[in-house]
């Protein structure tokens, strides 16, 4: 499953007392902020490099929300886990503006 629907599964049911959930919601955490440093640093072919720039101003508000979620998990900081959630928020906006670019990108070429 990938990270950031399973992050959300996580939680669309917070539970801020039990280490599992807490070590399953850091784990996602950790591949969500692991992929966007590949992603940061991956080389890629100058014909998409464009792509790889709107994909990453797409997604940098999700890598920003992770550092407020780990806080408000780890700290019980209601104004991080409201702060890492308007800016989950903003991020699914940008990346569902970015889709028809990316599967124009993937669609076949006739």
């Amino acid at each position: 499953a990938d990270p950031m629907g399973m992050l959300v599964d996580l939680m669309t049911s917070p539970r801020l007392l039990d280490p599992a959930w807490i070590t399953s919601l850091g784990e996602q955490i950790e591949l969500l902020q692991l992929t966007y440093e590949e992603l940061k640093t991956m080389e890629v072919p100058p014909e998409i490099e464009d792509l790889r720039e709107l994909i990453l101003e797409a997604t940098c508000d999700c890598d920003e929300a992770m550092e407020y979620l780990k806080t408000g998990v780890e700290e019980f900081s209601f104004g991080d886990l409201t702060e890492a959630g308007e800016l989950i928020l903003t991020c699914g906006r940008a990346i569902n503006e970015l889709r028809p670019q990316v599967e124009e990108y993937l669609a076949p070429t006739e």
